[in-house]
Order: C-alpha cells, then structure tokens, then sequence
C-alpha cells in the first residue's frame, strides 16, 4: 500500500534562481510539482522525503537562458492493489451503494457487490 521509491524528474530552472539558494529553489519546486498527484506506475506520491542534491547537473537550454536539472529523489507513494484491504471512512450512502475515503482515494461501493452475507448495507443512516 505504502511505499518509500526513488523516482528522476527533469526540472525548468528560471536564471533569476541561479546562486545561494538553487537547492532550495529546486526542493521546492519539486515538492510543488510532483507531491498531491498521480502517476500511473508508482500511485500517489504523498511526499518528497529525500532529494539528491550532492549529484545535481544542470544543462543551459540554448537561446532559452533556463536550466534543465536531472534530479533524483524519494518520495512516499499509495498505490493500493487489487483484492487489498484497506482502511476508511464512509462519507456518503446512496440506495446504489456508498462512498469512502481511503486516504486519497474516493471508492464507491455498490450495494451490488459481493458484501459478506455477515454484514449488510441500509441506506439510510441507523
């Protein structure tokens, strides 16, 4: 469910960042870009937790005056898999069935589905 990956990102560095505050200037701006999304292969990534910044190479675009810098980081992902519990909460129910929040994820579960004959679904609250 949750997982610590390494990921590579190309990242567009305007001059005016050029200087004492570079490394900082790219964390943040990494964090802005990649932290609260979603990517096909690796889930959600949650969090930025560690930025390579000892082996940072930037490459001036030509005519552009911009830098391009190849940076590695960590970060921590959700990517829930098929047949995988996972804890949340309900947040609406329906006569077709009910919604949960199971952390970034909004899952409906239809009144339909194969609920435990243990357990049942009334949609009206109790």
């Amino acid at each position: 469910m949750f997982f610590n990956i390494e990921m590579t990102k190309h990242l567009e560095i305007e001059p005016r960042y050029f200087g004492a505050q570079l490394k900082e200037h790219i964390l943040s701006k990494l964090q802005q870009e990649v932290e609260c999304t979603c990517s096909e292969r690796y889930g959600f990534i949650i969090k930025v937790t560690n930025v390579d910044m000892d082996n940072l190479v930037g490459r001036l675009r030509d005519k552009e005056g911009t830098a391009v810098y190849h940076v590695k980081y960590s970060a921590i992902v959700f990517k829930p898999f098929k047949g995988e519990v996972v804890e949340g909460v309900v947040e609406a129910c329906t006569k077709q069935g009910f919604f949960v929040d199971v952390g970034p994820l909004k899952v409906f579960v239809s009144a339909y589905a194969h609920i435990p004959s243990d357990r049942y679904f009334e949609a009206s609250p109790p």
